[in-house]
């Protein structure tokens, strides 16, 4: 494109224009080319009107935005030759600027390879706005790239989640369609309360990065088997909920709880996701190993408790089912289990003792024991029977037939409709 190859060439931007700018530091000049025929055309800055071209990028509103020496200027491409000094010289400090970018919100970062750290400013006046990077922070910085912030709740972060510190507890997390987002908190009471284990559940909204749930509800008084009876359920409101994502693999949950639970946060990592649903990459169709069954089922005859389906791996699901002993008392009961074609197997469920909520939980004090097994059939995607036997004495066997009840966001179901 241009014959004197030896020009200190510095730096490049693409416009959107079908026109490539290059900026030349020995005569101070921005150079453009047409990108179809690589035809030299008439030069946006020249005669001396760049001191030391370092970087340059086109901002939001078009311009095409220079590292230039001491200080950041601009020029509308249609408008050669007229330079306008965005940020003087020591602006906010500013001693070498060497990079620049623009935030998502707009706003201008410039590196400054002098004073070694970021400078932002408004891109619209050129107003300081503070240190991005404090100065000292870097050694020798060359080049800056800003790049999109993850929106980190999507459909990949349903899935399994707990603080690997505090095995025996987590959350259960559902991304739902149209923004909304549930969770199931399993747990234990707080230290003096009689019951054994705690179960909260809540819905909420999807806030860039967080999901939020205004409200958790604690549930009780349901019997369990035959008799129970959804008016005879409690349910209170417990508190909100935020978890918050730092990206597809840990986050941090904050809740504010009632009296001895108390105000808290703590770190999360995801423990299991959910088949078909990458957070890092695009949704997979259903397939006949994972059919599309995550989400949850409840029996409309025993509505106040249901079941947490998770399918965590081909042919491989996770149940939390969410209940009451026959007294009453809230329970979880937890088994990970084999689909083989519309039929899950789960041999082995268990139910948990012997630790308390918060600061008094120890992963230690946490006993497993066994409750029974189940057989879910599939009849459908939307319809199922599921059959179970336990030897706790505080339960019965017996069945139901749970309907589905939320279905996770880009998960179809794949389950064929039999003959």
């Amino acid at each position: 494109w241009n014959t004197l190859t030896s020009l200190p060439l510095r730096a490049f931007a693409f416009g959107s224009d079908e026109r490539f700018y290059l900026a030349e530091g020995g005569q101070g000049r921005i150079l453009v080319f047409d990108t179809t025929n690589g035809a030299r055309l008439q030069s946006l800055a020249f005669g001396g009107q760049l001191r030391d071209p370092r970087d340059m990028a086109f901002g939001p509103d078009g311009l095409l935005y220079v590292a230039d020496g001491t200080r950041v200027v601009r020029f509308d491409p249609n408008l050669p030759g007229q330079p306008e000094i965005l940020v003087p010289p020591a602006r906010g400090g500013l001693m070498s600027a060497r990079a620049l970018d623009f935030g998502p919100a707009g706003d201008l970062y410039v590196v400054d390879r002098a004073r070694g750290g970021v400078v932002r400013f408004d891109a619209a006046t050129g107003a300081y706005l503070g240190d991005a990077v404090a100065p000292g922070s870097l050694e020798a910085g060359e080049a800056i790239a800003i790049a999109p912030k993850l929106r980190a709740v999507r459909p990949g972060h349903s899935g399994h989640w707990f603080d690997p510190d505090r095995s025996g507890e987590g959350w259960l997390v559902e991304v739902l369609p149209d923004g909304r987002a549930a969770v199931l908190w399993f747990t234990y009471p707080a230290d003096g309360e009689s019951d054994e284990q705690l179960w909260l559940t809540g819905a909420g909204t999807i806030d860039d990065d967080a999901i939020v749930i205004p409200d958790l509800l604690r549930a009780r008084g349901g019997r369990f088997g035959p008799g129970f009876d959804p008016d005879d359920i409690e349910l209170s409101s417990w508190g909100p909920l935020t978890l918050r994502f730092d990206d597809c693999r840990s986050g941090r949950a904050e809740w504010s709880g009632p009296g001895d639970y108390g105000t808290g946060a703590r770190a999360m990592q995801r423990l299991a996701g959910i088949e078909g649903l990458p957070c890092e990459r695009v949704p997979r169709p259903a397939a006949a190993d994972r059919p599309g069954l995550s989400g949850q089922w409840y029996d409309p005859a025993q509505d106040g408790q249901g079941w947490l389906l998770q399918e965590v791996r081909p042919g491989e699901l996770f149940l939390a089912w969410f209940t009451y002993d026959r007294d009453g008392t809230p329970a979880w009961i937890v088994g990970s289990g084999r689909l083989d074609d519309r039929i899950a197997t789960f041999d082995e469920l268990l139910i948990t003792r012997g630790t308390r909520f918060g600061d008094d939980f120890d992963s230690a004090d946490v006993d497993l024991l066994p409750w029974g097994d189940a057989n879910w059939t599939f009849e459908t995607c939307t319809t199922s029977t599921i059959v179970w036997t336990t030897g706790d004495p505080a339960f019965s066997s017996g069945q139901l037939q749970p309907d589905r009840l939320t279905r996770l966001e880009s998960i179809d179901c794949a389950l064929e409709t039999p003959d």
